[in-house]
């Protein structure tokens, strides 16, 4: 089940958690704990076929008007690549994110395109953590929870 965060101080928006597509696909989406850039992983249904990272080129900004939470400055998801070649997250013969709490999408090895902090992507935002990664003050909150 995804989190919608909202920085009230910098407007700050990302998501995380998981959730479900049509026939057996899932996406897990990832947040920057340096700097807020959302990421997300495109889990196929075969698992023949490789898990895709993508990312967005910059934090995301968005606007609240009481209503809920608007992407305002949310791009095109470009996939994730390291040296100029797309990384496929998943790793053949790997296990699916529901099916293990170990990382075999190898994500703690990860450094984040914006910010170039290693070991950075969060699918899991604590709840009590109200540090924002962009403005670094204590105005982070829980903006929405949804699932599939």
């Amino acid at each position: 089940m995804p989190n919608d965060y909202l920085c009230k101080s910098c407007s700050l928006v990302f998501s995380t958690g998981w959730y479900h597509l049509t026939a057996g696909a899932s996406v897990t989406l990832l947040a920057c704990s340096g700097c807020g850039t959302c990421y997300s992983i495109f889990h196929a249904p075969d698992q023949d076929c490789p898990d895709t990272l993508q990312a967005q080129p910059e934090p995301a900004t968005g606007l609240e008007d009481g209503s809920g939470l608007y992407w305002s400055s949310l791009k095109e998801w470009q996939p994730f690549e390291v040296d100029g070649t797309p990384m496929p997250a998943k790793e053949e013969g790997s296990l699916s994110h529901c099916q293990s709490n170990t990382d075999p999408l190898g994500i703690s090895q990860v450094t984040c395109h914006y910010c170039k902090l290693k070991g950075s992507l969060l699918a899991n935002w604590l709840a009590d953590n109200e540090h924002c990664p962009r403005c670094h003050g204590n105005s982070l909150v829980c903006q929405a929870e949804w699932m599939t």
